[in-house]
């Protein structure tokens, strides 16, 4: 019953936090993402199971299958997009959970570990986007699949491996970083379980995934070039400092506002101090809390036994961004959710072991720190949200979209006006319209051809 409390607590904090996310609008990808989804026979259902050649990405269920049913029952009503998202979202807090608890035994750490999760900054992209669902439902399949591996090492009954096997095939379907989960597993065997004769059941996910890359990157090779560029160099240290710091909370564009490894551009810091403030007051609390004290505690005491379960979460956060990590211009927090809990499952363990050495007669202590450390993580997500807001390419795509596609259907009349519609020749505008894609979706014609050029015809014009 607390529990469930506890878990009804922090869905209203998520829905608090990622309110205003229910009203962003389509834009940019999610036009392509509805027109690659439209299904006219059952050939061409079968289609959206096909590895494209012109997108590097292979998510058939966690792109078109979603945006075939969402259409087909809700038109483009964008609403009903960002409800499943949250509702998926909701029951990754609950995976997470679970999974936490399996791996570790330890209740606070679980729920600990579930709460960094359910408010993290990270999911800012994939509520706004729906294009960005696949990094929602991806780890669905992820921590189903582990969660029914770790049932079967506990129980040995094979409907569990079958389960699991079963997941972890529709996550191959989902999203590609499903694909590091057999080497997380070799990593828990080797390092957790110690338990060698278990290494035979990872077979079959090693050769599911070898399935999928082969086809993936031999069959149906994807366009690596520009943004998704793969290679070798120093971009990979910064690449990595991003994703800690997007892990501790902070928002995307400090990877941008990064002078060199150390040093945060002074005039980001002098132009927004309140949201710096806030971002790193976080990561000290974070740092002190979770990290320093609890590590002095442990050397101490000789609990070397958490020191193994850092290693295996560094590892794990390591092994789980090696699918994007080589590319040298295309990174984003929302690749994050899966990593994450690499670094949260340790850090409840060392939090909880903390706050253990604290004598009962001081557990008001530990109650403030708890409200402490979550209290300046949530508001930090907030500060970050708020600043997205106001600078971040999702929220002002999503807007320029709907604007645009609202004006200009004022002064067109189709299909009495032609099949061409002008379009200010403005990168963004074309980047939020998805080029062709969205007014041939919101008129539901192939024909239409969006020009962006200034005509001093009135139709169409913005």
């Amino acid at each position: 019953m607390k529990k469930t409390a506890l878990f009804i607590i922090l869905a209203l904090v998520v829905f608090k936090l990622y309110q205003p996310s229910f009203s962003s609008y389509l834009f940019q990808d999610d036009w392509f993402s509805l027109r690659i989804s439209q299904v006219n026979t059952f050939a061409d259902f079968g289609k959206m199971f096909l590895p494209r050649s012109d997108v590097i990405y292979y998510r058939p269920i966690g792109m078109q299958l979603p945006f075939f049913f969402l259409q087909n029952f809700f038109g483009l009503n964008p609403l009903p997009f960002h409800i499943l998202t949250f509702i998926t979202h909701l029951v990754n807090i609950l995976l997470v959970y679970y999974l936490v608890k399996l791996l570790t035994g330890k209740k606070f750490a679980s729920l600990f570990a579930a709460f960094l999760y359910g408010t993290s900054l990270v999911h800012y992209t994939p509520f706004f986007w729906s294009a960005t669902y696949a990094f929602v439902l991806g780890p669905t399949a992820f921590f189903l699949t582990y969660i029914c591996f770790l049932i079967f090492l506990r129980k040995k009954k094979k409907k569990y491996l079958a389960f699991s096997l079963i997941s972890f095939t529709l996550g191959l379907l989902t999203n590609e970083i499903i694909i590091v989960l057999p080497l997380i597993f070799l990593l828990q065997i080797l390092i957790l379980e110690k338990n060698k004769k278990t290494l035979v059941y990872l077979t079959p996910y090693i050769l599911l995934g070898l399935t999928l890359f082969l086809i993936r990157l031999v069959i149906y090779p994807p366009p690596l070039t520009g943004s998704y560029h793969i290679g070798f160099g120093k971009y990979l240290f910064n690449n990595l400092e991003g994703y800690l710091l997007w892990s501790l909370n902070w928002p995307e564009e400090i990877k941008a506002q990064l002078v060199n490894f150390h040093t945060i551009n002074p005039q980001f810091l002098s132009e927004f101090p309140a949201y710096v403030r806030s971002f790193s007051f976080n990561s000290l609390t974070i740092i002190l809390f979770l990290i320093i004290l609890p590590s002095v505690l442990i050397i101490r005491q000789k609990k070397f036994r958490l020191f193994i379960y850092a290693i295996f979460g560094i590892i794990w956060f390591l092994l789980s961004l090696t699918p994007v990590i080589f590319f040298s211009q295309h990174t984003f927090s929302y690749y994050l959710p899966v990593a994450l809990i690499g670094l949260l499952l340790p850090a409840g363990l060392l939090l909880d072991s903390f706050l253990k050495s604290i004598p009962q007669k001081y557990s008001l202590i530990s109650l403030l720190i708890i409200v402490l450390v979550c209290g300046s993580w949530v508001f930090s997500t907030k500060m970050g949200i708020d600043f997205n807001d106001k600078i971040h390419w999702v929220p002002r795509r999503a807007k320029l979209s709907k604007s645009l596609i609202e004006e200009t259907l004022k002064v067109y009349q189709f299909p009495d006006d032609g099949y061409i519609i002008y379009v200010q020749p403005d990168s963004e505008n074309k980047l939020s319209l998805n080029d062709q894609d969205a007014f041939k979706m919101v008129l539901r014609d192939n024909r239409i051809e969006t020009r962006y050029m200034n005509v001093t015809k009135r139709v169409g014009v913005l």
